[in-house]
């Protein structure tokens, strides 16, 4: 049986245990379990990653204790087993120029608490844009190839489904987040539409993309999608869905027959769901509910009169 005498012919892995262990200070024994030849470390990041990715868009809806949401304990672990998986290694994977933008916007974000006028809110907004950076990283790092790609958009289209079916659950129990909106739990209708527009061109790609009946799958994803946000009644949604189309169009002469009729037909219900089962305008809403109507126009017209003046800039505009 061979030793190793030299420094050279040592094992990667444990280059990495005594990387981890001058770190960390954790005991060798442990680091060993971790990061050893056989190893879970690895398949155990990239489910953590996928099941992060994977709850993204109902991040509100179930709050973890002492961390926020169980999205944001996911992505801890997710970054913790990343970070691991990177010192294991011995090396990480080069930032392109997306990357470098990235992290000077986190940095003048940061810098600007020098000068806030509301330094609380700017320090948590810098430390949500650098937890946003690292979740880039992490993905960045870890999808190295097409197959892994694939498995994430996967896990963010299906994530949506999931948070679709929550808001139709609210529908037919008839919580309402706002007047005739619904979204799933603890989101404002506006944000839950924009985060499920963009699954749809995502589940557009991988129906392209797959075969047989997996692509009918997607194709219904995308059906499920449409429907939940025109549930939000949200306008800016309902505009990135129009857009999210345009993917449709772009891979137009790719795409096979079927590809394009389910693509066309999609459209079309998204447009006759916005002409039929969209919440009443604003004239029905006069004739079913007057006193909802009038606030929210005494509201409007008091902002309107009176916009605050811009005191300071920070990553963020903050006002008197």
């Amino acid at each position: 049986m061979r030793t190793c005498k030299k420094s050279g012919d040592t094992p990667g892995w444990l280059h990495a245990n005594n990387r981890l262990e001058h770190i960390t200070g954790v005991s060798p024994g442990f680091l060993h379990v971790l990061t050893g030849p056989n190893s879970l470390i690895d398949p155990a990041a990239w489910a953590l990653l996928c099941l992060f990715v994977f709850s993204i868009p109902w991040e509100k809806s179930i709050q973890a204790p002492g961390v926020g949401t169980l999205s944001h304990l996911f992505g801890i672990l997710a970054f913790a087993a990343g970070a691991i998986v990177a010192v294991r290694r011995g090396s990480i994977r080069p930032p392109n120029l997306a990357m470098g933008l990235a992290a000077l916007w986190v940095l003048w974000s940061a810098l600007t608490y020098l000068w806030s006028l509301d330094r609380q809110a700017t320090l948590l907004r810098a430390i949500t844009l650098a937890e946003l950076l690292a979740m880039v990283w992490l993905i960045w790092d870890a999808c190295r190839t097409p197959l892994r790609q694939t498995r994430l958009m996967q896990s963010y289209v299906w994530g949506a489904v999931a948070a679709s079916a929550s808001t139709f659950l609210r529908y037919f129990q008839g919580r309402q987040t706002y007047y005739l909106r619904y979204t799933a739990p603890g989101f404002d209708p506006n944000d839950f539409g924009l985060i499920l527009a963009l699954s749809i061109p995502l589940a557009l790609y991988l129906a392209l993309r797959a075969r047989g009946w997996q692509r009918w799958c997607y194709r219904a994803a995308v059906l499920t999608v449409m429907s939940a946000v025109l549930l939000t009644a949200s306008r800016t949604a309902l505009i990135a869905t129009f857009a999210a189309f345009a993917f449709a169009l772009w891979t137009w002469r790719e795409a096979d027959r079927w590809q394009r009729i389910s693509s066309a037909l999609l459209l079309a219900l998204l447009v006759s769901g916005m002409l039929h089962f969209a919440p009443a305008p604003k004239s029905v809403m006069a004739l079913e509910a007057p006193w909802m109507l009038d606030f929210a126009s005494q509201r409007g017209l008091r902002e309107c009169a009176q916009p605050p003046p811009v005191r300071a800039w920070g990553n963020r505009v903050l006002y008197n």
